[in-house]
């Protein structure tokens, strides 16, 4: 932690250069800067001269009543975050800090402070209980001066930690890590033309302990293996501590192309390969092989930005994605002489096929005093997921469309301004299966209570709305900064009945935000 804020000044300091309208900078800059989520920072080279800021301080509540097997029924908590473009002597960075810490309250089943990731072997519990979380990202994209006369360098480093507690046995203490690195060469031949090449590490580390406090009492855990199975067909009885750890890596890379058709229509892609292994440890002095889970992806972006005039800009941007899964399961024996367990056998036991693919559109409007006016976005993603366990003939699929769509318009006042923003998302869903075969050895309580019901509540059609009201205030005497103060409210609700979910089971979420430009 001491570290990350050491980083900070460093990356948010001030630089004393001027900027006009702050609030109309801030969407300009950020509009032109989308492939930000690219690997390879090299498109940040683009960067004209600023030193423009923004910086948040959150309050949120959540309440939850569609909600799958993990989510709370409530959350509460701060959220702070700060963002940074600074050009300096033909360096471009950009800069981004986050912070959150909140409560969620009545969590059912999981023991993983973060249990929506790709990897099976996790832990649940049978207790309704609450969590205590922090949240810190640090993240920084630098592109270098000419090394010489067509070539430039630049590094995305991206550090991030969450920890987070559940207060009733049994008592998960839970610290995921992740440190991500990409280093860049830029080639540009010419003014028209940007090619680039990046590599990329990963690095996961996660502590998992889990103890109790009452240890007259024993305490049921669950060993997920996946699609509802778990270790031994039954629970663990908990009566001391328990540990786990996972330690991986993700290797890749990717080549990036750009090409300036014109000064106004420019084309923008990448294509990436990413290999992940984790490996899944149980205890430290008698380690037991828990699984290992591996995953290869293939991702490609593209993105044409056209600038029709002074007043408008418009974004196109597709994405698509190909993830195939392979989780492999041990069997082992205690070796008397080492105390150590032996293989004897692994396999491939579950796989994953994640396919997804994104279209988006959207469109800034300034005014005659180039002020912003308008905000339009409009995007679909076509989601295809199939997941299969052969030996047990178990069998997950899905197929939905999801549509969101945003619209922003602002009003400059006498002082300052206001902001009323429409956002929304409809999720329709084509093709759904889920087959599992209940075991007479076993509660299946894996597969009755979280799989099933996570299931449900991925397929089941639901409409989101939210509502953005906004108000900037003039720059402050003297300097070039803008105050605001924003609320916001988000509903969910469900279009159809389910099996878990009656038609109309909906969620309410409400935000309120001190922001600063500068």
């Amino acid at each position: 932690m001491k570290k990350i804020l050491y980083l900070i000044p460093i990356l948010f300091c001030s630089v004393t250069i001027a900027q006009e309208n702050p609030v109309s900078k801030w969407q300009e800059v950020t509009f032109d800067q989308r492939t930000l989520t690219f690997d390879n920072p090299m498109f940040l080279s683009s960067l004209d001269s600023t030193n423009l800021g923004h910086t948040t301080l959150n309050y949120f509540i959540n309440k939850n009543n569609f909600r799958d097997a993990y989510m709370p029924e409530k959350t509460t908590g701060f959220t702070m975050q700060s963002e940074r473009f600074i050009v300096v002597n033909d360096w471009k960075v950009y800069g981004n800090f986050i912070f959150s810490t909140y409560e969620d309250f009545n969590s059912n089943y999981t023991a993983m402070a973060n249990p929506y990731t790709d990897n099976p072997y996790q832990i649940a519990d049978s207790v309704q209980a609450d969590w205590r979380k922090q949240h810190y990202s640090l993240e920084a994209q630098v592109v270098s001066p000419q090394l010489s006369s067509s070539l430039k360098s630049g590094i995305g480093i991206k550090y991030e930690v969450l920890n987070g507690a559940q207060q009733k046995d049994p008592r998960p203490l839970d610290k995921v890590m992740n440190l991500e690195l990409t280093p860049s060469l830029i080639y540009t031949p010419n003014n028209r033309w940007e090619a680039g090449i990046n590599g990329y590490y990963n690095r996961l580390r996660q502590d998992l302990s889990i103890s109790l406090e009452n240890r007259l009492s024993a305490q049921k855990i669950y060993k997920m293996l996946g699609l509802g199975e778990y270790l031994y067909n039954g629970p663990i009885l908990l009566t001391g501590d328990l540990s786990r750890s996972y330690e991986g890596n993700t290797y890749g890379g990717g080549v990036s192309f750009g090409y300036h058709i014109n000064s106004k229509h420019r084309l923008k892609s990448i294509l990436s390969y990413k290999k992940h292994t984790v490996n899944a440890t149980d205890g430290s002095s008698t380690p037991f092989k828990a699984g290992k889970h591996e995953y290869t992806d293939l991702e490609a972006r593209i993105a044409y930005s056209i600038k029709g005039n002074a007043k408008k800009h418009h974004n196109i941007s597709l994405y698509a994605l190909n993830r195939s899964t392979s989780d492999n399961e041990y069997i082992q024996v205690l070796n008397t002489t080492t105390q150590l367990y032996d293989v004897l056998y692994s396999a491939e036991m579950h796989s994953k096929t994640i396919n997804k693919l994104r279209l988006n559109y959207e469109s800034l409007i300034r005014d005659n005093d180039q002020n912003v006016k308008w905000f339009y976005r409009f995007g679909t993603m076509f989601n295809y997921v199939e997941e299969t366990y052969p030996t047990t003939l178990s069998k997950q699929s899905m197929t939905n469309l999801l549509t969101d769509w945003e619209l922003t318009r602002w009003f400059n006042l006498k002082k300052g301004n206001v902001s009323i923003s429409y956002t929304g998302k409809y999720l329709a869903n084509f093709d759904a299966e889920f087959v599992y075969y209940n075991k007479t050895i076993s509660t299946n309580f894996v597969a009755n209570q979280i799989a099933f019901p996570n299931h449900d509540y991925n397929i089941t059609p639901y409409l989101g709305s939210a509502i953005n009201l906004k108000y900037t205030f003039d720059s402050f005497k003297n300097y070039q900064s803008n105050l605001y103060f924003k609320v916001a409210y988000k509903n969910v609700r469900t279009l159809d009945d389910s099996v878990y979910f009656s038609e109309g089971t909906n969620n309410n979420w409400l935000l309120f935000t001190i922001g600063l430009y500068n």
